[in-house]
């Protein structure tokens, strides 16, 4: 059974009448836990028991503007990706603004390898993912056309008129590295998590087919198609060499996360009573899941114990 250890209500640290549009949760070496929050234009940090330690956005004339996703390399400097800046910032590990440099396109997601490498994805039609310096300079880009390739077999049965989802290839998606600094790429409206090698070649793929039927809803007076289990998100335990998957279940209003091994092989699903946007795991098996909703105010940080749950590495 999985043990929920405590729930933090996010609204506490931040300002009265902000929106509860907050961006990944990303967890450090030493088990803290940051959340780019686009709205306030910040950084917050909680240490492992969801108390805030943190909050950092930079000073005078050097501000974040729309922080997405932040990357923490080992010495605990953190890399913000500001889509608005169309940049990545670097901050200390106190908060310190140590500098910036542009990048091509306004970066959303962000990971870092344990060279140092940052990977960054963007909402380009091409679905890229581009790979940089920590000081900046830009090596090549990669995973050209997957997204092309995977909106093509995005069907939705039942509809009179068979096609793709339009705005597919405008998805944010998930960005992770693993300990030999393999990045993984996860699009969001269909299971399909790529492994690459650090040269950007494909070489692994996660897949789950799953038999669920799309329900029709509204979207600015127009009729769309929402899928009721979507990939959300993706984490990976570098010491235990597992791969989580989040997905949702929209009409239950739970979460759900399939465990898979380094190898490919797929290994069990995990069900929490509590719905989920972001998902973050630490190195003593922790999984930490983060909650946020625009339409009811709410958001949420939330702590499990899955050590119980696995025997014998499984």
């Amino acid at each position: 059974m999985l043990k929920h250890l405590w729930n933090v209500d996010l609204r506490s640290h931040r300002h009265a009448g902000a929106e509860c549009n907050l961006g990944k949760l990303r967890c450090d070496t030493q088990g803290c836990l940051y959340i780019a929050d686009p709205v306030e234009k910040a950084v917050h940090k909680f240490d492992s028991e969801g108390n805030l330690r943190m909050r950092f956005s930079g000073r005078g004339n050097k501000n974040l503007r729309q922080p997405q996703d932040v990357a923490i390399d080992g010495r605990g400097n953190v890399f913000v990706a500001d889509s608005s800046l169309v940049g990545v910032v670097k901050f200390s590990r106190s908060g310190r603004w140590e500098g910036s440099f542009p990048t091509e396109v306004p970066p959303i997601r962000i990971a870092i390898d344990h060279e140092d490498s940052l990977y960054l994805h963007a909402l380009t039609p091409q679905g890229l993912l581009h790979k940089y310096t920590s000081q900046g300079a830009r090596l090549f880009s990669f995973c050209r056309g997957l997204n092309a390739q995977l909106t093509a077999r995005i069907r939705a049965p039942g509809l009179k008129h068979r096609g793709v989802y339009p705005d597919y290839l405008n998805d944010v998606g998930s960005v992770e590295v693993d300990s030999r600094n393999r990045p993984y790429f996860a699009p969001k409206r269909i299971y399909h998590v790529q492994r690459f090698t650090p040269a950007g070649r494909p070489t692994l793929s996660f897949r789950r087919r799953i038999r669920e039927r799309p329900v029709t809803v509204i979207v600015d007076a127009k009729k769309d198609v929402a899928w009721t289990i979507v990939t959300l998100d993706i984490a990976i335990s570098k010491n235990q060499n597992r791969l989580y998957v989040l997905r949702a279940r929209l009409r239950e209003g739970r979460s759900l996360v399939d465990v898979w091994s380094m190898k490919g092989e797929y290994h069990k699903e995990l069900l929490f009573d509590h719905p989920a946007n972001s998902i973050a795991c630490d190195h003593r098996d922790n999984v930490y899941l983060l909650h946020t909703n625009m339409a009811q105010g709410t958001a949420s940080l939330l702590r499990y114990s899955l050590s119980r749950h696995f025997t014998n590495g499984s």
